[in-house]
């Protein structure tokens, strides 16, 4: 089970990490899959899975919106890829 501290938080929230955790559907799963193909073919998690990316994108401007941040200040790719 994946936690906040898996991820890069040197410029992301734990609490953003962990909504994101918490709400995209079958986080797990889709990140592993998408970690083996960002592995084999060296390609960012954008390109590896762009349904989970965009998922993530959403929730991360959802958490945002709700937390007055700006969306704008992270990157998915940085943070999670």
């Amino acid at each position: 089970m994946y936690k906040p501290e898996d991820f890069n938080l040197t410029n992301a929230p734990r609490e953003m990490v962990q909504y994101v955790l918490d709400n995209v559907d079958d986080f797990e799963e889709r990140y592993q899959h998408a970690l083996d193909i960002v592995g084999r073919e060296r390609s960012p998690l954008r390109r590896a899975d762009l349904d989970l990316y965009i998922d993530i994108q959403t929730e991360l401007d959802f958490w945002c919106a709700d937390n007055g941040h700006n969306f704008d200040d992270y990157d998915i790719e940085e943070i999670f890829g």
